[in-house]
């Protein structure tokens, strides 16, 4: 990405804010795929959209978004200390807190209310409060930046009109000094076809007589562990599968015999349902072993 508006800067960028004693901004946080226009000039939007225009199809919104940032940290920066930013991110719509760690992993919460000072054990439950509380303890969390942020998307189009990124431009302002703007940052969000091997989805449907919900839940399931051990598929069956021989349990017994013994299956459906649904199936099979069925009666009946 850094070819695209030559001869201009492109540095990497992923970054917060934050103030240092001279009223400047730097950067305290670098992830891959952001980028910051280091030129001051025009809004780059246009010279984005001029720039790529060259070699995509550009579509995008027509109005950007208003969006407010506030990033947060107690009075001496335990947060960013432990390598954490936490950020409070709020539009029109519900706000939201995102933190952030050092190597670009996130943890998200809603927050309907952003009154500052606040305690960690203030903000919404979950996984983010307990992080933000283990490093912070009683200390308070405090604006320590605040920018707006007006947040336009493009999407890169090829030749079949089909999307192949997504960029995302963030032109910042400070509200002290009156409007000061921040180097604009870029993302870009690269949208992946799918390899020819991850293409091939083979799936074998339970007969007409099978519970729907349990015939899909052991499918899933056994993609799930497919992934998760990664066993590597078969080719592809060609022809009639009647041809080869069996691998699928010829009674309800033995194939109630190797479900308590499959202990992966065990752990995603929970051994209690495992027992029950045995002990269930055990019970049916009891019952239907005690009713003649037609076939004795017609082979059997004269003949023995």
């Amino acid at each position: 990405m850094h070819h695209l508006v030559s001869p201009k800067v492109w540095l990497p960028f992923g970054c917060w804010p934050c103030r240092v004693p001279d009223d400047t901004v730097r950067v305290v946080e670098v992830r891959s795929h952001e980028f910051e226009i280091a030129d001051p000039g025009p809004p780059p939007l246009g010279r984005i959209r001029d720039e790529l225009a060259v070699a995509f199809t550009v579509a995008g919104d027509r109005r950007a978004k208003r969006i407010r940032r506030i990033w947060l940290d107690t009075f001496d920066w335990r947060l960013y200390r432990a390598g954490l930013t936490l950020q409070y991110v709020g539009g029109s719509g519900p706000g939201e807190l995102v933190l952030t760690g050092g190597g670009g992993q996130q943890l998200t919460a809603h927050a309907r209310q952003a009154r500052w000072p606040c305690l960690p054990g203030g903000l919404p439950p979950g996984p983010l409060r307990d992080r933000v509380a283990a490093v912070a303890g009683l200390r308070a969390l405090l604006p320590r930046v605040s920018v707006v942020s007006q947040v336009s998307e493009l999407r890169l189009l090829n030749e079949d009109e089909k999307t192949v990124a997504r960029i995302v431009v963030d032109a910042m302002t400070l509200p002290a000094p009156q409007g000061a703007a921040i180097a604009a940052r870029l993302a870009v969000a690269e949208v992946r076809g799918y390899p020819a091997a991850a293409r091939r989805v083979e799936n074998r449907l339970g007969g007409a007589d099978a519970n729907p919900y349990l015939a899909m839940a052991a499918s899933l399931a056994c993609g799930y562990l497919g992934m998760v051990e990664g066993i590597k598929p078969t080719e592809p069956i060609t022809g009639s599968a009647y041809d080869l021989p069996f691998q699928l349990p010829r009674t309800l017994a033995e194939a109630l015999r190797l479900l308590r013994e499959c202990r992966p299956l065990i752990e995603i459906f929970g051994e209690r349902f495992v027992l029950a649904y045995g002990a269930v199936k055990e019970s049916e099979y009891e019952a239907f072993s005690q009713v003649i069925s037609a076939w004795e009666r017609e082979h059997l009946l004269l003949n023995v």
